[in-house]
């Protein structure tokens, strides 16, 4: 009997030793996940609001623009903020309807009242926070002194073309140079408008306003003869699609210019092929080049454009016809593109 009860007691101090210690292995578990989630609370109270892109009623958005910015270093974070606030104004003025493509914003226009309101040193995660800020009414002015150069290049340009006698070429592109001078100064005053709300009434520039330059842009086109320089590009698509549409193409570059109100352009097409070192096996960049001169000032340019692109094949001999191939269709949709819109002008 009395071996019984001892027995009995065994077990039951043996059962009450493991609920100890379980007891005490939860309390120790408890303690451990309690001290994770109070560093992991301490952590994200050490990491400023802003850093997530928060807003600073130091900096209110009627006021400046603002921009968070990280990387491994104070300067790259704030070359980060930087990029961050031209894309918000790139993408505002996107939203107003304005083709990406056609807006045209400096940098520096946005970026002279450009200071650090915060910084922040994530040490443990190696990031480095700015929060950038522009003050809004230093944009106003310096947008302001943007137009007023802009405004003034445009006068100067106009009374030099009013005054000069220009052949077909230099004249086309004087007008080119005249119309990029409107884009730009309607650029300013759109941006100034994006971030003020107001705009300048800017001034006419009598008979040379856009939709007469570009009238008399359209007639002088259609006195252009072309002539085709290629290097390692076949042509004979491209002097097909110039014939199909009536331009007249030379067949061989004069040595002296065209008598008469004609102007002579030479089309440069250029394909290039090169091969890059990259792991696919057989990997070529390729690269089309088009450009309308001057037959006979090689300094006057009408028009450039360049495309890049890269091809890879199973063997070397396969990349680099690809990349080939590639180029050449490009370097005629770019003659095409630019002819397209020459009749259009």
């Amino acid at each position: 009997m009395i071996n019984k009860i001892t027995g009995l007691s065994s077990l039951r101090t043996r059962g009450a030793r493991k609920r100890a210690v379980f007891v005490i292995a939860m309390k120790f578990l408890n303690m451990l996940l309690l001290m994770s989630f109070v560093s992991v609370l301490s952590f994200a109270a050490d990491l400023p609001a802003w850093t997530k892109g928060g807003k600073s009623s130091k900096y209110p958005p009627e006021q400046f623009l603002t921009a968070v910015g990280k990387g491994a270093d104070e300067k790259e974070a704030v070359a980060d903020a930087q990029k961050n606030i031209i894309k918000d104004v790139t993408d505002m003025l996107a939203s107003n309807g304005i083709e990406k493509a056609k807006i045209n914003i400096s940098p520096v226009t946005l970026l002279k009242s450009f200071e650090k309101g915060y910084t922040y040193d994530d040490k443990e995660n190696k990031t480095f926070y700015v929060y950038g800020v522009a003050d809004r009414n230093m944009i106003r002015i310096n947008i302001e002194d943007d137009l007023y150069a802009a405004e003034q290049a445009l006068n100067y340009r106009s009374a030099i073309y009013e005054t000069s006698n220009f052949t077909v070429i230099p004249k086309i592109k004087a007008i080119n140079e005249l119309l990029e001078l409107y884009d730009r100064r309607d650029s300013i005053n759109t941006l100034k408008k994006a971030l003020t709300g107001s705009i300048i009434n800017l001034p006419e520039v009598g008979e040379f306003e856009r939709e007469k330059l570009e009238t008399e842009r359209k007639k002088l086109f259609e006195n252009i003869v072309y002539y085709v320089k290629a290097e390692s590009f076949n042509t004979a698509k491209l002097v097909k699609f110039l014939a199909e549409r009536e331009y007249d193409v030379l067949s061989e570059l004069p040595s002296r210019p065209v008598s008469g109100d004609k102007g002579v352009v030479v089309i440069n097409c250029k394909v290039q092929v090169n091969k890059t070192q990259a792991k696919d096996a057989g990997s070529y960049d390729w690269i089309a080049d088009l450009v309308l001169d001057d037959a006979f000032n090689e300094h006057t340019v009408l028009y450039s454009k360049t495309s890049a692109g890269d091809e890879s094949g199973n063997d070397d001999a396969e990349a680099a016809s690809k990349a080939a191939s590639a180029a050449e269709t490009e370097m005629n949709r770019m003659t095409q593109e630019f002819f397209k819109t020459a009749e259009k002008m």
